[in-house]
């Protein structure tokens, strides 16, 4: 078991149940601890997430359906509270293949309970740094998306509430993958993805602006008077993120045309999918 986590009773007593389960799957299944414990992002509603990792053919038939049904297998634990899910060795590693960002986070911050650790460790070997290329083309994609938002969010100067905050979301959402993405760290679900850009070196800089946008939602509501719409602190405060963006990422050594002229990652931005 980790050596580097805790685990209170209950906690102990779903994973000798996971390991009870994995032990009938067969010795190629290793238990993972997955999810905001095991990356260290822990708070009072965190619960224990687990992963069984394995060989669909160790699965009954039955579980086997279920599997190509969900893509993934619940697996009850008894009367605990925790969380336990079987996922196939060969699925994972196509999604991580695939450069997942949120595949990758969940299984590089994993820890291995039990089971065939040198199989595991060796995945996360192979995946550990992205490629340049495939980690430059993400980030000049959610840099595109990012100053398109920021355009966007002329939108408040209709007084259009709703499209505004949605157009605030894509803003922030952009720059919390940027965030980690310009340290060759993948970004977590959305859930953690703030949390995860806060603790970046870029994110450090600009966090202060999200918080003070966000705690100005109010303004979108009921503009003060004689407030011109750049001056609403939402607008105003991620807007403001422009200049600290750019020089951060350059700081971190990314010295690319388009983050001074960007229009080549709009471009980019608009031709195609997230990457």
């Amino acid at each position: 078991m980790d050596e580097g986590l805790s685990y209170d009773l209950a906690d102990q007593k779903a994973i000798q149940a996971a390991i009870k389960v994995s032990q009938r799957l067969g010795p190629s299944t290793c238990v993972l601890l997955v999810g905001s414990r095991a990356a260290g992002f822990e708070d009072n509603w965190s619960d224990l997430n687990l992963w069984l990792l394995g060989d669909r053919q160790d699965l009954s038939e039955e579980e086997r359906e279920q599997y190509g049904a969900m893509g993934w297998l619940r697996l009850p634990l008894g009367d605990t509270a925790a969380h336990a899910s079987f996922h196939a060795i060969e699925d994972v590693t196509t999604r991580l293949n695939a450069w997942d960002d949120e595949q990758l986070w969940v299984f590089l911050n994993s820890h291995i309970l039990y089971g065939p650790y040198e199989r595991v460790a060796e995945i996360k070997r192979r995946f550990a740094a992205y490629p340049r290329s495939v980690l430059e083309r993400k980030l000049r994609w959610f840099y595109g998306r990012y100053i398109h938002s920021l355009d966007g969010l002329n939108v408040a100067a209709r007084g259009m509430t709703e499209a505004s905050v949605l157009v605030i979301g894509h803003v922030i959402e952009s720059l919390c993958k940027l965030c980690c993405l310009a340290e060759g760290k993948p970004y977590p679900y959305p859930k953690w993805a703030v949390e995860a850009a806060r603790r970046t070196q870029l994110g450090g800089t600009i966090y202060p602006m999200v918080q003070a946008a966000v705690a100005g939602m109010a303004e979108l509501l009921a503009p003060p008077k004689d407030t011109p719409y750049e001056q609403l602190t939402p607008i105003r405060e991620l807007r403001a993120t422009r200049e600290p963006v750019a020089s951060g990422l350059q700081a971190l050594g990314w010295a690319n045309t388009w983050i001074e002229e960007p229009t080549e990652a709009v471009e980019d931005y608009f031709r195609r999918r997230v990457p």
